[in-house]
Formats: structure tokens, C-alpha cells, sequence
């Protein structure tokens, strides 16, 4: 049996307070995901044995990532 499949996700706009550390927001766009599969899966034998391929891939427009910043200054960033 051969298959695909095309699916699309997305997640909502972040923006938060950490608990844990003063001065410091998240803020996160809402993102987009969409998926593509292509794949079979055969069975030989009487079905004894089973065979599944599948090829995937992901199309992410806006990926949300962790980014903090403290005073307007990014934490990934060396400090000067």
C-alpha cells in the first residue's frame, strides 16, 4: 500500500512573564508547521513479515524558539 499525507499546524502567540527571573518576557509569533509524508507498508509471507518506509518533511514558517533578553539585551549573546 503506498501513502501520503499533508498536514498543517500551527500554535499560538506567546507573550509571558518568567516567574523565576525578574525583567525577563517571552514573546513567541504564532507559528506554522506543515507536514509531507510519502510511505508504504507491505506485508509478506501471510504477514509474518511487514515491511514500512516512510519519507517526512517539515516547512516552518515563523518556528517558535526560546529567546530571553534582560534589559533589552539577548542572554545567548556574549556579554561586552
Amino acid at each position: 500500500m503506498l501513502y501520503a499525507n499533508v498536514t498543517r499546524g500551527s500554535s499560538p502567540a506567546v507573550s509571558a512573564l518568567c516567574p523565576y527571573l525578574t525583567n525577563v518576557q517571552v514573546q513567541q509569533s504564532a507559528g506554522r508547521v506543515d507536514a509531507y509524508e510519502v510511505g508504504f507498508k507491505a506485508s509478506y509471507l501471510e504477514h509474518k513479515i511487514e515491511a514500512h518506509c516512510a519519507v517526512f518533511h517539515y516547512s516552518y514558517k515563523n518556528k517558535q524558539l526560546l529567546r530571553a533578553t534582560l534589559h533589552g539585551r539577548d542572554l545567548r549573546e556574549p556579554a561586552r
